[in-house]
């Protein structure tokens, strides 16, 4: 049955990998614990992962960032709406947005012009103000971006994304101004169904220096 209970404090990478490891694993099952109910297709597990890199943002960098969660924007001076995975922002200004990516899969061809595309965006949104309803009171509010806008693109698993991907990961690294891109596990899907998820939780690669780096570029 589905659960937002967490494995543990989501504090660390380890801890967050574990709680999507889970999160995948629980999205197999029905939302209703009724034996003549049966699930084909997996609950979307991409929320949740959106939700937990934000909580375990928010454990790991500055006390007055706030964290918004698929939240629309819409800067009228480069006549751009769109819908960010995480929008950090700190005193009304952001300088950095996280695209956060379960893994390629059909899209694995199109990694570069994907990126290649959002570096344009950046480009057009760095300086700008940008509106947004409340998620809740639907309250209009404002904010801005950083000249130094950053668009963070985070895979959660190097698997499924062809095999010429890290060379990708260097390309956007050096030619893209504008953004990075990001592998957080190796070796084992974070989904695969050939392995328990405790087996996945032991088996599984965890990218240090790549959350590293992430973290860096975000403080």
């Amino acid at each position: 049955m589905l659960i937002n209970k967490l494995k543990n404090k989501n504090e660390s990478p380890e801890d967050i990998i574990e709680n999507l490891i889970y999160a995948y694993q629980n999205s197999r099952e029905t939302y209703v614990e009724n034996k003549r109910v049966f699930r084909g297709r997996s609950h979307s597990v991409s929320g949740i992962f959106e939700d937990l890199f934000a909580d375990y943002l928010s454990k790991n960098l500055p006390d007055s960032n706030q964290y918004f969660v698929d939240q629309q924007l819409f800067s009228s001076a480069a006549n751009i709406r769109f819908f960010p995975d995480i929008l950090i922002m700190n005193d009304k200004i952001s300088r950095d947005i996280i695209d956060l990516k379960l893994d390629f899969g059909w899209s694995r061809n199109d990694v570069f012009s994907f990126c290649d595309t959002w570096n344009k965006k950046i480009d057009k949104l760095k300086g700008t103000s940008f509106t947004f309803n409340d998620g809740i009171t639907k309250e209009k509010k404002n904010g801005f971006f950083s000249d130094n806008l950053k668009y963070h693109v985070v895979v959660s698993t190097k698997l499924n994304n062809g095999s010429n991907f890290i060379e990708i990961k260097n390309k956007v690294t050096k030619n893209l101004e504008h953004v990075e891109l990001y592998i957080l596990t190796d070796k084992v899907h974070p989904n695969d169904y050939n392995s328990t998820a405790e087996e996945r939780v032991k088996n599984i690669h965890i990218c240090m220096s790549e959350f590293s780096r992430l973290m860096n570029n975000l403080s």
